[in-house]
């Protein structure tokens, strides 16, 4: 309709006043004329009151005017093809959207009853602050037809409960477009499922919290604190390895964190990375200024590291299963393990040094 008024108002203003056709055209369409004037001017924003009266009386005329007998369709057929004008239903919605930019509320809230139009009338219900009187008629209607998933959907939008549009779907056997758009409104905002996965773990639900907060890092995968929470979750878990992986994109975010680096610490030593468990306890002494020693993880640190540095255990391979195909790849490995336990235990002892060193302060 706008593009109609904006974009064609010049050439019907030139072929009403400048053709005989147009003066043929006014005589046999006299509501059709006043109506696109009406709509006309009804889109460019009233910039005088008195003209917004004005329009106001015209487009009331119009709408009442169409219940009125017309010319004869042998009058009205050379123009079908050629002429838009709105349908009867539109232009009643169009004097109602009129009426409640001119504050007639109640003369619009009749209109869209009529025209079962909710949204509209929540809004006109919403500007009196009458939501329960809303409520109540959305309810009315239900009770006449329970399967009509437009009041479902209206009576979510005043009553805020996710259940109403729940129940959209269920009674349009899922096909609900508006519903499912609402269920869906804050998909694209990670603190709405951040919040969800904080909620979720209060209630003790873990896979659902787990789910809120990995969608939360996929919208935004700078969210150290989600991050945290997954690898705690796998924690509860006991998934490890997967909780190794969320520790460290969360501490890309959050490296001052030392409750995190001392997570970080157990389950690195969990799935055999010793060197990033000593790289996470010696972190978490820097952070707290020596305070916080975990004598425990040190202590399970200190066998893995003598487990690795024992000749008994030089061959060993991380997975069973994988043999050396031949003898220059055994000594390869056996060398590159042989250096990586002494890097293991040179590494220790200078974390045992600085815990020595805060315990004599």
């Amino acid at each position: 309709m706008d593009i109609f008024c904006f974009s064609f108002s010049a050439h019907l203003s030139c072929f009403l006043n400048t053709s005989s056709l147009g003066e043929l055209f006014k005589s046999k369409n006299p509501i059709l004329i006043s109506s696109l004037e009406m709509l006309e001017g009804n889109n460019t924003g009233f910039e005088a009151s008195s003209l917004k009266y004005l329009r106001s009386s015209f487009l009331l005329a119009n709408v009442q005017g169409i219940k009125e007998p017309s010319p004869g369709v042998a009058d009205r057929i050379p123009f079908c093809c050629g002429v838009y004008i709105p349908t009867v239903s539109a232009l009643r919605k169009e004097y109602g959207e009129l009426c409640v930019r001119c504050g007639l509320i109640g003369e619009a809230i009749k209109i869209f009853e009529d025209l079962e139009l909710w949204d509209n009338l929540i809004f006109c219900y919403s500007l009196l602050e009458k939501k329960a009187a809303a409520v109540e008629l959305i309810k009315t209607w239900l009770s006449e037809t329970p399967n009509d998933p437009r009041l479902w959907c209206s009576l979510g939008d005043v009553t805020n409960d996710d259940a109403c549009f729940k129940k959209a779907l269920e009674v349009s056997n899922d096909k609900s477009a508006r519903a499912k758009s609402e269920m869906a409104l804050n998909s694209l905002y990670p603190d709405g499922w951040f919040a969800l996965g904080a909620a979720a773990l209060n209630d003790g639900d873990i896979e659902k919290s787990l789910d809120g907060f990995t969608r939360a890092v996929q919208l935004d995968p700078e969210n150290g604190e989600a991050w945290n929470n997954i690898a705690c979750l796998h924690m509860i878990k006991g998934k490890s390895k997967e909780a190794f992986m969320a520790f460290r994109e969360a501490l890309k975010f959050k490296r001052n964190s030392y409750q995190l680096w001392e997570n970080y610490s157990h389950v690195a030593l969990d799935v055999g990375n010793v060197a990033q468990a000593l790289e996470a306890t010696r972190k978490v002494l820097d952070l707290t200024n020596n305070k916080r020693i975990d004598a425990e993880l040190l202590e399970r640190i200190m066998t893995e590291v003598e487990s690795m540095a024992s000749p008994t255990n030089s061959a060993m391979t991380d997975d069973g299963d994988n043999f050396p195909v031949s003898g220059t790849t055994n000594a390869e490995s056996d060398v590159g393990k042989s250096r990586e336990a002494e890097h293991l235990v040179e590494f220790l002892g200078k974390v045992l040094q600085q815990v020595l060193e805060a315990s004599c302060c």
